[in-house]
């Protein structure tokens, strides 16, 4: 099993961060809907989906960084990559979109605290793929 050290995000960045909670979630979910067709398969349930999806994925983000250790968020990439395709959403989709939702951080937060964040989501979505069979 992979390693990774703790994330050490400032309780500033975690602050903004959940400040903006809803934005980053809103604003991920409206960038991947616009890619036509990726999505069609939920059908009408399709923003609803991924907002769930995001929301988990936010709040795991958050919890993880209140206690300084990132290997919820490590085991939640796991299960993701065994689980979701069972639920319509590929691997490729899942790391497209954890894609955009780094871009959304970077936009919707300042650039200090971003990067605290993105590079916690970097390291460990490293250390998931050095040890992922997909």
């Amino acid at each position: 099993m992979v390693q990774i050290p703790a994330p050490n995000v400032s309780a500033a960045a975690q602050a903004v961060f959940l400040k903006k909670h809803a934005s980053i979630i809103a604003a991920t979910v409206d960038r991947l809907l616009q890619e036509k067709g990726a999505y069609d398969h939920f059908g009408d349930q399709a923003e609803r989906i991924l907002s769930i999806g995001f929301e988990f994925t936010t709040s795991t983000l958050e919890a993880c960084m209140a206690v300084n250790n990132a290997d919820l968020f490590l085991e939640q990439l796991r299960w993701s990559q065994d689980r979701l395709p069972h639920d319509g959403v590929q691997v490729d989709q899942m790391a497209k979109g954890l894609d955009v939702y780094c871009v959304v951080i970077g936009e919707l937060l300042p650039a200090a605290y971003a990067v605290e964040i993105i590079g916690m989501l970097n390291q460990v979505r490293a250390a998931q793929a050095a040890e992922s069979p997909y």
